[in-house]
């Protein structure tokens, strides 16, 4: 929870909980309307209302984590749902 007006930070973390690598891992994290994004790490790429990054590969076991930052000029509830998906798995 953060006020108007006010930088949000988020972490995200993807985890191969399974026995085989998985390749070519996409992050994305969507960007609630009325939000800017004003930092990103780990080469995340701005879509058009997200914010994506590919992971090469993950091993078995093997945890990736990303950050971000949002700025908001009102306050207000914004949801940020993140999802990781891999050709496998």
């Amino acid at each position: 929870t953060v006020p108007g007006g006010q930088r949000g930070k988020y972490t995200v973390v993807a985890r191969n909980t399974g026995t085989l690598p998985l390749d070519n891992v996409r992050l994305v994290a969507n960007l609630p309307a009325g939000t800017t994004l004003k930092r990103v790490t780990n080469g995340g790429q701005r879509q058009r209302d997200a914010v994506e990054w590919v992971v090469p590969r993950l091993d078995a076991g093997e945890a990736y984590q990303v950050r971000f930052e949002l700025d908001s000029a009102t306050s207000g509830k914004k949801t940020v749902k993140a999802a990781a998906r891999a050709g496998r798995g």
